[in-house]
């Protein structure tokens, strides 16, 4: 059993690896990338691309000059509220000083009158003292209203300035952007322009070149004072004979060795396209993964055998 089992054992293993070798084989394989070939855009593209980018610099441009007159004119509603509280704080603070010099003035009196002063006067200055401080009280009150609302004013105005500039530098980095955009689009239509322009040259290139061939072959036979060389004679002579065998020979000497330059050019071409491609095939890891794996099982079969005899022998 034991016997069986191992020749069991070493026979699936040499079957199953080459098998899961060949299975696995595509992935040595080298796969080339592809590459995928992108359409250019035309110069009527191009040219609408660039009238875009345009009309949207035009626009970034007016935009940032408006942002920049409202900032050079002082365009801003807060500004105004800023002055008018400015002017009502000044005016608290002055009504606040009048308040206080009415006041001190009304104590100096009360405090002037005479030991002979009658009650009715003593009452009328004590009476002026008590107006004047209350008036001190609403002029300070007045002011510190005023005083607070120039500052709410100024705070907000502080916010709004701050807004504009934040914009401004948005309007700035828009108007950059599409100066780039314009730049890069004056550029690439240029390049597409004279590629063209290039292209078209060299096409007109070609056709003179031919028109000058097909004309060249047409005067071929021509003399070089433009008359027509006299044709052939007929009849062959002996030296005619003599020559044309020659120049078989040595035509067919030339197509001989233009066989095998073309051959060896092809051997050559052969050998370099193997070199640069290399041999992605597996087999001969496949051959060397299943002489190891026959191997193991003789190796078993053997060692079971000689392990059975020694036993017999025992």
């Amino acid at each position: 059993m034991k016997i069986r089992h191992a020749l069991v054992t070493a026979a699936v293993a040499a079957a199953t690896v080459p098998a899961a070798l060949l299975t696995a084989a595509p992935a040595f394989a080298e796969t080339a990338p592809v590459s995928q070939a992108q359409s250019k855009p035309t110069v009527a593209q191009l040219e609408k691309t660039l009238a875009e980018a345009k009309k949207a610099y035009d626009e970034a441009y007016a935009a940032e000059r408006a942002s920049y007159k409202k900032f050079r004119e002082d365009g801003f509603p807060g500004r105004a509220k800023v002055r008018a509280a400015d002017q009502e704080a000044k005016a608290a603070e002055a009504a606040k000083t009048a308040a206080d010099k009415a006041l001190t003035g009304a104590e100096a009196a009360l405090a002037a009158l005479p030991a002979t002063a009658t009650e009715a006067e003593k009452t009328a200055a004590q009476k002026t003292v008590a107006e004047a401080r209350a008036a001190v009280a609403s002029a300070a009150a007045a002011k510190s209203a005023a005083d607070a609302k120039e500052k709410a004013e100024f705070e907000a105005l502080t916010e709004e300035l701050i807004a504009a500039s934040r914009h401004h530098d948005g309007l700035q980095t828009d108007l950059k952007k599409a100066l780039a955009a314009k730049t890069a689009a004056e550029k690439a239509l240029a390049d597409a322009k004279a590629a063209a322009a290039t292209g078209s040259d060299k096409k007109d290139g070609a056709s003179e070149s031919k028109k000058d061939d097909k004309k060249a072959g047409q005067t071929g036979g021509s003399t070089a004072n433009g008359q027509s060389s006299p044709a052939p004679s007929a009849r062959p002579t002996k030296a005619a004979g003599e020559a044309k065998a020659k120049a078989g020979a040595s035509q067919t000497a030339a197509t001989t060795t233009a066989s095998g330059t073309g051959q060896s050019q092809g051997q050559s071409a052969s050998t370099v396209t193997l070199a640069q491609t290399g041999n992605s095939s597996p087999l001969p890891q496949i051959a060397v993964v299943g002489g190891a794996a026959v191997a193991l099982g003789a190796g078993t079969v053997f060692a079971v055998r000689r392990r059975r005899t020694g036993g017999s022998a025992l």
